[in-house]
């Protein structure tokens, strides 16, 4: 939401705004939890071949603790939407389960990179 447009709203249905935003917010993010494991999976079988099994299968479950753990609350603040006084914080904390999601997925090129094989010379 803009800020021109956040000044118009009357300083009383502030705060409803704000709930209705972050509910949003907690809802989509609960949409997308439910689709991470089919992106988990995929990952895990484009590599499952050339990376060692055991480091792959640690990968999918490292990766997959941040969703469950957006998912579980998620799911609790749709449930008991936060007061007006915790909506920075509930905000906060879905914003670094999001920076640690995005480091998880990121961590897969390092996990998952493998060295370049040299070239066979022919003779």
């Amino acid at each position: 939401m803009s800020t021109e447009l956040f000044d118009q709203i009357s300083p009383e249905n502030r705060t409803e705004v704000e709930t209705y935003c972050v509910t949003t917010l907690f809802a989509r993010a609960r949409q997308a939890t439910l689709l991470a494991p089919l992106g988990t999976l995929f990952i895990f079988w484009v590599v499952h071949t050339t990376a060692n099994l055991p480091l792959a299968i640690g990968w999918m479950i490292v990766n997959s603790l941040p969703d469950a753990l957006t998912f579980a609350l998620s799911t609790w603040y749709q449930k008991n939407p936060p007061s007006a006084e915790r909506i920075a914080a509930s905000h906060n904390w879905q914003i670094a389960l999001r920076i640690l999601q995005g480091l998880c997925w990121g961590s897969a090129v390092v996990v998952f990179h493998v060295p370049a094989i040299p070239p066979r010379l022919t003779t």
